[in-house]
């Protein structure tokens, strides 16, 4: 193809961004809630069994008690069986990456999904430009024979086998796209949408499209509610760590309002 040095240009830096947005969902603190292992079974047991409510907008919304990690949690945080800990605004436990998709990750998820599917289709056009090319050329060629198809595939099996994979990698990743362009627009998350946590009552959290993108998406991102050593203290047997800088809620079990 004309232009190849521009193409593979392109393509690098495509891929390049699709790799550091994946380390970034991988690496990056979801928006952990700190555990209160000071709060004891005979408080665990009561707090268990009450009720807490928050208002929000004008609805009414539970808070729920954690019982493995002893806080309340706020709403639209969720507790991963996964990770074995509370999230803030937790959309869900992506396998792939082996992290929790939360209140300070969900962006770079976000991007990560929406570059594979641009790296896909732009190694689909190219590859099948560079592949029809090919054809055409067999095409005009009377020496080739009857098998103009099979030539083209000789001369060109690498565009024709990446036209095929890029292609059946996009059906797959961008109907997960839409859900979460969806998703964004309305500023609603998976789990709630499997949960049915808004199925019955407005969401207060969603406002408009523009201003739900603008939230989810282009917010400055909160600080991190743990320590540096907060994950090695606590497989140490100590407790995870709030931040006294403003990062993290009241206490061990304070509740904040994640939009």
């Amino acid at each position: 193809l004309a232009g190849a040095p521009l193409v593979t240009s392109v393509g690098m830096l495509l891929y390049a961004l699709t790799l550091t947005l994946l380390v970034a969902t991988a690496t990056a603190d979801p928006g952990i809630l700190p555990r209160a292992p000071y709060v004891d079974d005979a408080e665990s047991l009561a707090n268990a069994s009450a009720e807490r409510f928050v208002e929000v907008r004008g609805v009414t919304m539970p808070l729920k008690w954690c019982s493995t990690c002893r806080i309340w949690r706020p709403p639209r945080a969720s507790h991963c069986t996964e990770c074995n800990v509370c999230v803030e605004r937790f959309d869900h436990h992506c396998p792939w990456t082996g992290q929790c998709v939360g209140l300070r990750n969900y962006r770079y998820f976000f991007g990560f999904v929406l570059s594979v599917c641009s790296l896909c289709a732009y190694t689909l056009v190219v590859s099948a430009l560079s592949f029809l090319h090919a054809l055409a050329a067999a095409l005009t060629d009377a020496t080739s024979g009857g098998d103009r198809v099979g030539v083209a595939l000789d001369e060109r099996p690498v565009p024709a086998a990446l036209s095929i994979a890029t292609a059946l990698i996009l059906l797959c990743v961008c109907p997960l796209l839409c859900y979460h362009c969806s998703l964004t627009c309305r500023n609603a998350t998976t789990s709630e949408e499997i949960k049915g946590t808004f199925a019955d009552r407005a969401n207060p959290f969603d406002q408009s499209c523009p201003a739900n993108c603008r939230h989810v998406l282009c917010r400055p991102l909160p600080p991190s509610r743990l320590h540096l050593r907060s994950a090695a203290a606590e497989e140490l047997g100590g407790p995870m760590i709030l931040r006294n800088d403003g990062g993290g809620g009241e206490g061990g079990g304070g509740v904040e309002l994640p939009m």
